[in-house]
């Protein structure tokens, strides 16, 4: 049994419809991407900023999530703060900044 841990997902970050909130897209393959919503506090900057720090204009940032579980090929399923479970690669992920 794998434990979970604390991981950030590299994704762009853009403005949401609320001020307090982002929409992030995370690259799952060349052809398929993921699209969701969460609030500002869910995401940190390259540089391991808080979010705020993004602006409100798009940038490259990443989105804190939960390792779940080691899957086969080299992915891994992460729980994201908008309640999704996705698989995203192993190499994606970085420990949580």
């Amino acid at each position: 049994m794998s434990s979970t841990s604390s991981v950030v997902v590299p994704c762009d970050v853009s403005p949401g419809i609320f001020s307090g909130e982002r929409q992030f897209k995370i690259k799952r393959s060349e052809a398929e991407e993921y699209v969701g919503t969460a609030s500002i506090l869910h995401f940190s900057t390259k540089g391991g900023k808080s979010a705020k720090d993004l602006g409100y204009t798009e940038k490259q940032g990443g989105i804190k999530a939960i390792k779940l579980k080691d899957l086969a090929d080299g992915q891994v399923l992460v729980y994201l703060p908008d309640g999704s479970v996705i698989p995203v690669t192993g190499a994606q992920i970085e420990e949580e900044r």
